[in-house]
C-alpha cells in the first residue's frame, strides 16, 4: 500500500461514520452479523439432530421399542377332594387331599375325569369321577368343571368324596382361549362326548395338568 493511502486509510479509522463505512466494504455490519447467525443456526441444528439421533440409540439400547404385549398366564384353582373313608371295620375317618387329573374319558355314555388321589387312600388306585355337566359351563375365558360327589365301595373299603370344582380361566383369542371356546360349545350336550373328551385332553396337555 502507498504510504499516502495508508495515512488516509488511518484517518478514516479515527471517524466513527468513516469506521462505519469501511466494516460495511468489509462485509461485516449488520450484514456480516445476519451471515454469522445463520451459521450458527446451521451449527446448531445439526447439533440436535445428532444428540436425538444419539437419544434414539440408547432409548432402543435400553429396550425402550414397544413390544407387543404377551397374553398373562393362564388360572387354574382346582378345589381340594375332600370326603371320608370307612374301614373294614366301620371306622370312619375324614379325608382331605388333592385330586390328580390324568385324563378325561366317556364309560357306560358318561363323562368322567380319571386320577388319583394325594395323598393315598390304601387299597385306591385310580378312580374315575364323574362330570357333572348339567352344573358345568364355560365361555371363551373361562371353564367351570363340577366334579362328583363319587362313591366307591371296595371290598368293604367305603370312600365318600364331596364335589370337586375346576376352574380354568384365559385371555380370549389365544389358543387356549380359543380351546376354551370350542368346549363352551359342547357343554350344553348338543355337542359328542367324544369330542369334548378330545378337547378337554388337549387342554390338560397344555396346562401340563
Amino acid at each position: 500500500m502507498h504510504p499516502d493511502q495508508f495515512a488516509a486509510l488511518s484517518r478514516s479509522l479515527g471517524d466513527s461514520t468513516s469506521r462505519r463505512g469501511l466494516l460495511r466494504l468489509l462485509g461485516v455490519g449488520a450484514a456480516g452479523t445476519a451471515i454469522t447467525v445463520v451459521g450458527l443456526n446451521d451449527v446448531e441444528a445439526k447439533r440436535n439432530k445428532q444428540r436425538k439421533a444419539h437419544h434414539r440409540k440408547a432409548h432402543k439400547r435400553k429396550g425402550g421399542a414397544h413390544k407387543k404385549p404377551t397374553a398373562p398366564p393362564p388360572v387354574v384353582n382346582l378345589s381340594a377332594a375332600s370326603g371320608t373313608v370307612t374301614d373294614t371295620n366301620n371306622v370312619t375317618s375324614p379325608y382331605s387331599g388333592t385330586f390328580n387329573i390324568r385324563e378325561f374319558d366317556v364309560q357306560d355314555g358318561a363323562l368322567v375325569a380319571l386320577g388319583s388321589l394325594t395323598p393315598a387312600i390304601p387299597g385306591v388306585q385310580e378312580i374315575a369321577v364323574p362330570v357333572n355337566l348339567a352344573q358345568s359351563e364355560g365361555s371363551c375365558s373361562i371353564l367351570h368343571l363340577e366334579l362328583g360327589p363319587l362313591d366307591l365301595n371296595l371290598l368293604g373299603l367305603v370312600v365318600h368324596l364331596d364335589r370337586i370344582v375346576l376352574d380354568i380361566s384365559a385371555e380370549p383369542g389365544n389358543l387356549l382361549g380359543n380351546l376354551l371356546c370350542a368346549i363352551a360349545g359342547l357343554l350344553d350336550g348338543s355337542g359328542a362326548l367324544n369330542q369334548l373328551v378330545g378337547l378337554l385332553n388337549q387342554l390338560l396337555g397344555l396346562l401340563n395338568l
